[in-house]
């Protein structure tokens, strides 16, 4: 497992790692939360959109603070354009 951990201004430290089934909750979080890129009908994306796109089409990452995910990023391999792929 690569973990790659960086500090940001003063006090925060922030840490990337490969996404793991258990952190899918907490991506859904941080997805339905952002203001920006945001999803016209939320609904769109579901739990169930994760599974998938972070093991068999695609990888996904997690960035924690303080042991909270405050981020994710996921690429889909080459021919793979997401859940209906």
């Amino acid at each position: 497992m690569l973990i790659l951990t960086a500090r940001l201004g003063r006090v925060h430290y922030v840490t990337i790692r490969l996404a793991t089934q258990a952190d899918i909750p907490a991506m859904h979080r941080v997805r339905l939360a952002v203001t920006e890129n945001r999803l016209s009908d939320p609904s769109r994306v579901t739990l169930a959109d994760y599974a998938p796109a972070i093991s068999e089409l695609g990888s996904g990452w997690v960035a924690e603070a303080s042991g909270k995910v405050v981020g994710f990023a996921i690429g889909y391999r080459s021919g793979n354009t997401g859940p209906s792929s």
